[in-house]
């Protein structure tokens, strides 16, 4: 399964079955019926994974000051400095520090 971006698609998993989704993808899960159930989430990151979500944070908190930033990709060197403004803040907040160096 391959889900678009925007998308909204209800998906059955069955028993023995799994499902991927793409890093920080929002979803949520549903169980009905009177049988119980076990679910549970491994996260993992590749290196361009994590310079990728550097990206996407720092884009985030731009957009909370009001700025418009270009999205990931649509300017490399912007890419570039946002990454090292992420590892800065990582750094001296003691926040995110796993994804810095990527």
């Amino acid at each position: 399964f391959a889900p678009r971006a925007g998308s909204a698609e209800a998906i059955t998993v069955h028993a023995g079955e799994a499902l991927a989704l793409p890093g920080r993808w929002p979803h949520w899960v549903e169980h009905h019926g009177p049988e119980p159930t076990v679910t549970f989430e491994v996260e993992y990151w590749t290196p361009a994974s994590a310079r990728e979500r550097k990206l996407h944070d720092v884009n985030w908190a731009l957009r909370r000051l009001g700025l418009h930033p270009a999205p990931p990709a649509a300017r490399p060197r912007r890419d570039g400095a946002k990454r090292v403004a992420f590892d800065v803040a990582a750094r001296l907040s003691g926040r995110g520090k796993a994804f810095t160096g990527a």
